[in-house]
């Protein structure tokens, strides 16, 4: 019994030696032929396709690569800008917001700590094992 083929490739291995042995032994089993050449035929029609998904798959790193390079520029870019707002209107300026920008507004003032009392202990009870 052929254990279950999980793989695309493990999948078309098995066809393709499916198909070659078949073919050795197409004499005693002749009523297979037109089958056997049909997917013969489709494993054929397989090949380009393979090789186009592989292809697709390195341009799609490629632009995958481009694209975080830009990214990394137009950060950058953004945080100069960012910069240059901030210059030009103050970093108070409430006019900061319309460009998504929070003014600044002060440091928010910290509570004052309530001082802690130690809370009045009971007497320690003597130890009995002394006298």
């Amino acid at each position: 019994m052929p254990r279950d083929i999980t793989t695309q490739g493990e999948t078309i291995q098995d066809l393709q030696n499916l198909t070659a042995t078949m073919a050795a032994y197409i004499q005693e089993v002749p009523h297979l032929e037109a089958p056997r050449a049909l997917l013969e035929g489709l494993l054929g029609q397989m090949g380009p396709l393979i090789i186009r998904q592989a292809d697709l798959g390195a341009q799609r790193q490629e632009t995958s690569k481009e694209l975080r390079g830009l990214l990394t520029e137009a950060r950058r870019l953004g945080n100069f800008l960012r910069v240059g707002l901030k210059q030009h209107y103050g970093p108070r300026s409430e006019k900061l917001t319309t460009f998504r920008l929070q003014p600044f507004r002060g440091r928010k003032t910290a509570k004052p700590e309530e001082p802690e009392f130690p809370t009045a202990a009971a007497p320690a009870s003597p130890d009995p094992k002394t006298p």
